[in-house]
């Protein structure tokens, strides 16, 4: 989370935070992605899937709704 800092995820905004690196590269290959792709993530929380869609594709837009995870 920014600065290092701790917070639990909000239940009002249905946030769940992916950590699971595992699961990251299982989501990325599933995806089929290309390298001329253009992504849009709604609900990029901590940023986890939204670094490895960058290294993949072209372009990601990362959409947060939540302040405190917004850099």
């Amino acid at each position: 989370m920014p600065g290092g800092r701790q917070r639990g995820r909000r239940a009002d905004l249905s946030q769940h935070f992916l950590r699971n690196q595992g699961l990251v590269r299982t989501l990325i290959r599933q995806s089929e992605l290309r390298p001329t792709d253009l992504v849009v993530e709604i609900g990029a929380g901590t940023g986890v899937l939204t670094a490895a869609l960058a290294a993949f594709t072209r372009e990601v837009h990362a959409i947060e709704v939540d302040p405190y995870l917004v850099a």
